[in-house]
């Protein structure tokens, strides 16, 4: 709780920390929640992200491909641009 504390007077002397949310990891963020009790007005979020490898970490093979790509206005002052919407392209 100490590091909290030490983080939330830092944030203070900055003008900040009105909106905080704190992102940890699952036992750390359980932990936390046990020890600060009910009173703790701040947002305490569970993450759950595994951690990043590289294929030299894993010893895997991959394959990089480098693929050619042109672009090209097909009228002056014409542009042309999609929106994602409910998994469909719609222009």
């Amino acid at each position: 709780m100490a590091d909290i504390g030490k983080l939330f007077a830092a944030l203070a002397a900055n003008s900040g920390g009105k909106t905080a949310v704190i992102i940890a990891a699952l036992p750390q963020a359980v932990k936390l929640k046990l020890t600060a009790g009910p009173k703790f007005d701040y947002d305490i979020i569970a993450s759950v992200a595994t951690p990043v490898k590289s294929l030299y970490q894993i010893d895997a093979i991959g394959l990089r491909t480098t693929l050619w790509a042109t672009w090209g206005l097909r009228a002056a002052g014409h542009a042309s641009t999609s929106q994602e919407r409910r998994g469909e392209f719609v222009d």
